[in-house]
């Protein structure tokens, strides 16, 4: 497996930026808070780190997901 070897952040870099060079002002993601969960969505603090701030706690059926966001 990829776990644990930097690959996150370099992939969430690369969709923001193809996002921001097709015109969008906002980037949102559904990462989980803590495992168990679904790692393969990201964990949070990877997007914490990589500038997103939190936009929705408690409010998706799982309550181990959050909704962050990124302005661009």
């Amino acid at each position: 497996g990829y776990r644990g070897e930097g690959l996150t952040t370099p992939m969430v870099e690369a969709a923001v930026e193809y996002a921001r060079s097709s015109g969008a002002r906002i980037v949102e993601a559904y990462p989980v808070k803590a495992i168990p969960g679904d790692p393969g969505r990201g964990m949070l603090s990877t997007f914490l780190a990589a500038g997103f701030t939190t936009y929705a706690e408690d409010r998706t059926t799982a309550k181990r997901n959050v909704v962050v966001r990124r302005t661009l």
